[in-house]
């Protein structure tokens, strides 16, 4: 699982900027909420992370920073070819720079450890893109220092993110040939759609010369519907949902942008159910990452899931985690996020007051 992200001069973020996910415990927190980085680690990470902030506050780069690191850490054929630094005379020649710190079984053996992968690629070329380094470390057992690991190899990449492709945007046809060709996925799918969308009984598909053409039965109504005349929501739903349910089954992450774009402010709780009580057969170990502007999600999550995105005038992001402020699990987090009192929204932030109670 992934618990530390660093970005530095990509898109919106000039400046380098940390999100890290985990800490230390001697009694073990909700398990429904938080995983152990490992057995025995006594360090924890939330399965479901948020990420909150006003419109273009830098909210998808940050996904598409995670993209862009793992998809060349996987030598993926769909990596970019390209890097854009952040916009600015002074900073647009530099390097730009990630780092991941993950959790994982050493290659070839049963014991655990965590990993930091470093990538620095060269600033904007029309050459290509060009990797000035990149290493993979680890630290056995999660003690001691880092350690390089002579033997690269790209598997890890491919386990931790297998083919999100940023992120709840994939093209339909793309989605529409994953299900049509996995039986399995297709079967989980129609479990799911009278749960998620009024009336929709299930998805099938047709096979023409164009690709395969999804046809939904709804109750009481004798003729299929094509995909084209279906509501934007259930629409939502089945795009995002060969992701989702490719993590699940697999135990990686998925990262999603606009979660509960289309969808009801009641639902999305119940898809973050699934990565909180995975189903019998899951082997544990998906995460899930998510923008969104739903601030009634904020009642559910605790101040270890919450992600804020800022903007300064200069047009730099900044990222702000809400265990880092002085927000209190018990105070009202949604009301107080709305106000300004956290940041992340789309005018000046209220004077800092988060340390008080609503008692």
């Amino acid at each position: 699982m992934i618990y530390r992200f660093e970005i530095e001069n990509f898109a919106s973020f000039r400046d380098a900027q940390v999100i890290d996910l985990h800490f230390h415990s001697s009694a073990a927190p909700d398990p429904r909420t938080y995983a152990e980085l490992f057995p025995g680690a006594g360090a924890y990470i939330p399965k479901v992370v948020s990420i909150f902030g006003a419109n273009a506050s830098g909210k998808t780069n940050i996904l598409l920073a995670l993209e862009f690191a793992l998809k060349v850490a996987a030598r993926r054929e769909d990596a970019p070819s390209i890097c854009f630094p952040f916009n600015s005379p002074d900073t647009f020649h530099e390097p730009t720079r990630f780092a991941i710190e993950f959790s994982g079984l050493i290659p070839d053996t049963n014991y655990f450890a965590l990993f930091r992968y470093l990538l620095i690629v060269e600033a904007a070329s029309r050459s290509g893109l060009s990797i000035k380094h990149e290493s993979l470390r680890h630290k056995p057992d999660g003690r001691g220092h880092w350690q390089r690991l002579e033997n690269f190899s790209t598997d890890w990449a491919r386990r931790v993110a297998l083919r999100s492709p940023l992120l709840g945007h994939a093209p339909d046809q793309l989605v529409h040939q994953i299900l049509s060709s996995e039986p399995d996925s297709l079967l989980q799918l129609n479990r799911q759609l009278p749960r998620f969308c009024l009336g929709v009984e299930r998805i099938s598909y047709q096979y023409t010369p164009q690709g395969p053409q999804a046809r939904f039965t709804n109750q009481g109504m004798k003729q299929e519907i094509p995909w084209s005349l279906e509501s934007s929501g259930t629409r939502a739903f089945v795009r995002a949902f060969p992701f989702l349910n490719d993590a699940l089954r697999q135990g990686s992450l998925c990262a999603m942008d606009d979660l509960d774009a289309g969808l009801h402010p009641l639902l999305v709780p119940r898809l973050l159910d699934w990565f909180y009580m995975p189903e019998a057969g899951h082997p544990g170990g998906s995460q899930l990452w998510f923008t969104t502007h739903n601030t009634s999600l904020l009642e559910g999550l605790t101040r270890d899931q919450v992600i804020l995105c800022d903007k300064d005038e200069q047009g730099c992001s900044t990222i702000t985690q809400l265990k880092n402020t002085k927000a209190r699990q018990r105070d009202n987090l949604s009301r107080k996020y709305l106000a300004g009192v956290y940041g992340g929204v789309p005018f000046s932030s209220a004077p800092e007051s988060g340390g008080e109670s609503d008692d």
